[in-house]
């Protein structure tokens, strides 16, 4: 059943075909993404042959084929979920989401009180998360009835100078229509101020669309990062990220296995019909709407 993901026909054939448009596409917004079928196709089955050794039915979590890919959604776990989910952030949503705006803000949230060590990843409560950060937007909608924002729940892997190693819970949130001071009063709500770490990027500036695109695929890399901190011969701190190997990637794409990809995205005044898209919509016609939508491809429009 595995055996041939990629395929020779069918939607497999017509991605192979284009896939040099939809590689120049996606690279466009993030220089760090690519995409090739026969890659993923080979790393898919390697994933789903690790699946078979730790006693998993990988039939329930990934995807056959290029081919089945329309008949409903597998796990957060599968590759070809993965691309899916990305071309329809940087297709579909981009083209939702207003453009050459004031007051966007992508904002990565850290809560340290989340982080759990190695091998306890599956106590991490996801829904509680959500639940907590989606009464920090509900706060946020009060203050500015008119904010749209979209996040996703990413989970990175930490490695300490003591060589220790942890899993910390991040929420990178695209924000319009609010600005920090409203951010800042909405999260204190939830949590105490030493409770939370956060960053951003934007500022009162016209936001490009290739910015925009940019945020839309970092969100959607899914990517089983580690983060690790060493101390230099200066005593100061330094930080590098790697690819996540060994048990702790195990742990990871077990975890990720466990949930699609649309419980992993918290939503507040979500464009009309855009996320029914992303449960329904055929992979063809996304990866279409990600060509016509990359900056590139609007600026030749004009």
């Amino acid at each position: 059943m595995f055996n041939n993901i990629r395929g020779d026909s069918g939607l497999s054939l017509w991605l192979w075909t284009h896939q040099f448009e939809i590689r120049h596409a996606i690279r466009r917004a993030y220089k760090a993404n690519s995409f090739c079928v026969d890659e993923i196709s080979a790393n898919q089955y390697r994933r789903i042959n690790f699946f078979k050794e730790v006693g998993l039915d990988a039939s329930r979590c990934l995807q056959t084929d290029w081919n089945t890919i329309d008949g409903g959604r597998a796990s957060a776990a599968c590759l070809l979920e993965q691309f899916r989910a990305r071309a329809w952030a940087l297709g579909i949503l981009y083209k939702s989401l207003p453009r050459f705006e004031f007051e966007r803000f992508h904002i990565t949230l850290r809560n340290i009180f989340d982080r759990l060590p190695e091998g306890n990843l599956s106590r991490f409560n996801l829904q509680a998360y959500k639940q907590r950060m989606s009464r920090v937007l509900a706060s946020l909608k009060k203050l500015r009835p008119d904010m749209v924002a979209i996040g996703t729940v990413e989970i990175l892997a930490v490695r300490n100078p003591g060589g220790s190693v942890h899993f910390e819970p991040q929420l990178h949130l695209v924000i319009q229509y609010a600005t920090h001071e409203q951010i800042r009063c909405a999260l204190q709500t939830e949590y105490a101020a030493e409770e939370y770490d956060w960053k951003s990027s934007g500022s009162y500036q016209p936001y490009s669309p290739r910015t925009l695109a940019h945020s839309l695929a970092y969100m959607f890399k899914f990517k089983p990062l580690l983060l690790s901190r060493t101390v230099d011969q200066r005593a100061q701190f330094q930080r590098g990220s790697f690819v996540l190997t060994g048990a702790a990637h195990a742990e990871w794409v077990i975890w990720m296995s466990r949930h699609k990809i649309y419980e992993l995205l918290i939503v507040c005044s979500e464009p009309s019909g855009t996320m029914d898209e992303l449960h329904s919509c055929n992979l063809q016609r996304i990866v279409e709407e990600l060509l016509l939508a990359t900056p590139k491809h609007r600026t030749a429009a004009k």
